[in-house]
């Protein structure tokens, strides 16, 4: 197969990009629906209930040891479909023996986090724990579909991800929303929510990739099953402390044993990281086209010179996106069931390292595509720690704002981080542009105009977002140059 020239290869990504985001935008917004409703029917102690379901699974898929991210890289880096055909064979076998694990350890697994990790009121123990027992079964019912996903990225046809996201989307929310207008309970929704998995293995086998004959059929060869998880330990450590992140507010709350409060968190929570899931959809793109690039090690100095322009107007979107969001979420917050004056300071901190994390993201898939599995590791236990620490040190203050004034600087340092460490895997030297720490400067002003009492700053807002806007089009018109001039070889983004 030819390989495109490198502005056709620009154009590509730009257009997968554009595939996944709008899957992901038509998503999100139903999840922007579910959560007003479903704090309003479940009330905030019953949508805590539902926040077991979505922690769990960042839980479960641990169980897996990194298999699923670690299997689209080795796809996107085969040279032939009867590579890609031989590794998903492979990846098959692994996944039946994580399922059987799985179906074992379930009940220990629910017992263990219902009582340890999420402690909750006796009278609601036996739901809890049902919860968790079926966001283990939704793992299990969900392999089929995430082995045709994984085929599919690694053939960077995401024109087919992205029909396939946004139908098994419709699905993921729509059927709950179903369940709420019918009067169902957390555990009846959160019943309904896995039983989507069934008709998702039809949309996955008519939207994906079509899998080469055979492919599908499991082989179980000790040697390639103990390589793959060995090549996947590290990535593991590295997706077990990034769920620790994502679910260390809810246990740091909910150990006062208050579930209301939980609810309350959890429903600013989703709202607020809404923005995040919706630019993830860069992060499915560019996880196996980096993957792809870095086969060839020049390509490394290469990027190493577009990684700073192009995290420089990253910043700046994401600043002007935090404006907006402040302006336009903050004042809609009493309409969707959050009255509490403090929740819109929570919500500003929220969104705030929610915008943090989306930056980090393309920083991070780098840094994991490149094989750096122990550096990704390394960086969530210093993000974690920092979260943890701040929210330590901020104990006696209400719980809502220590841990959301936590997670914002654990966040906004753990991008610097990544930032930095994304330069050095490529070889470059990292530096600070004054424009980045002027959308640095933008934020910070956005999440203090959210403090009660200065709501009539909020409009400075509104020219801070244009000038982020404006320097993130002059930068990024910047990258496409140098895709396009002299100073980058065709196969930069052509391998």
């Amino acid at each position: 197969m030819s390989e495109p020239a490198a502005p056709a290869r620009a154009k590509r990504l730009l257009r997968n990009v554009g595939y996944v985001y709008g899957a992901h935008l038509a998503t999100g917004v139903l999840g922007v629906l579910f959560v007003p409703l479903a704090t309003r029917l479940l009330g905030f102690d019953g949508y805590a209930l539902w926040s077991i379901y979505g922690v769990m699974q960042g839980y479960v898929v641990l169980v897996e040891f990194g298999l699923g991210k670690n299997l689209v890289r080795l796809l996107a880096a085969a040279d032939a479909d009867e590579s890609r055909a031989a590794l998903l064979r492979h990846a098959v076998a692994c996944y039946l023996l994580v399922a059987g694990v799985l179906s074992a350890l379930a009940f220990p697994l629910a017992w263990f986090a219902t009582i340890v990790l999420f402690p909750v009121p006796a009278g609601d123990e036996s739901t809890a724990f049902a919860i968790a027992v079926l966001a283990a079964l939704d793992y299990v019912l969900g392999i089929p579909a995430a082995l045709r996903g994984s085929y599919t990225m690694g053939h960077e046809e995401f024109s087919r991800l992205a029909r396939y996201t946004a139908a098994s989307g419709v699905l993921r929310y729509g059927l709950p929303l179903v369940a709420l207008a019918s009067g169902a309970s957390p555990l009846g929704v959160v019943a309904i929510t896995v039983a989507r998995r069934l008709p998702e293995w039809w949309l996955a086998s008519r939207l994906l990739t079509p899998v080469p004959p055979g492919a599908m059929r499991p082989v179980f060869n000790g040697k390639r099953i103990g390589a793959f998880f060995r090549q996947t330990s590290e990535l593991a450590y590295a997706q077990i402390l990034q769920v620790g992140i994502m679910s260390f507010g809810i246990w740091a709350i909910g150990r006062r044993g208050d579930m209301n409060a939980v609810g309350a968190f959890r429903g600013l929570f989703d709202l607020a990281s809404k923005l995040w899931f919706i630019s993830s959809g860069i992060s499915l793109v560019v996880y196996p086209a980096f993957a792809a690039m870095l086969a060839k090690p020049a390509n490394r100095t290469r990027l190493a010179e577009l990684l700073p322009l192009a995290a420089r107007a990253s910043l700046q979107v994401y600043a002007a996106a935090l404006c907006g969001g402040v302006l336009v979420g903050v004042p809609l917050l009493p309409l969707l069931g959050f009255k509490a004056a403090e929740a819109q300071q929570a919500f500003a901190l929220l969104l705030a390292g929610s915008v943090a994390m989306a930056h980090a993201s393309v920083s991070y898939e780098l840094i994991q595509s490149a094989g750096a599995f122990r550096r990704a590791a390394l960086l969530n236990a210093a993000i974690l720690g920092i979260y943890a620490m701040v929210a330590w040190a901020l104990g006696s203050v209400p719980a809502l704002f220590a841990v959301t004034l936590a997670w914002a600087l654990a966040q906004g340092l753990g991008a610097a981080l990544l930032d930095h460490s994304a330069q050095r895997v490529l070889g470059g030297h990292p530096r600070v542009a004054w424009r980045s720490g002027l959308a640095v400067a933008v934020a910070a002003v956005a999440v203090l105009t959210a403090v009660p009492g200065a709501e009539r700053w909020r409009l400075l807002l509104i020219p801070f977002a244009l000038l982020m806007a404006l320097g993130a089009f002059h930068d990024g018109r910047s990258v496409m140059t140098k895709v396009r001039g002299p100073s980058l070889s065709p196969d930069v983004l052509a391998t």
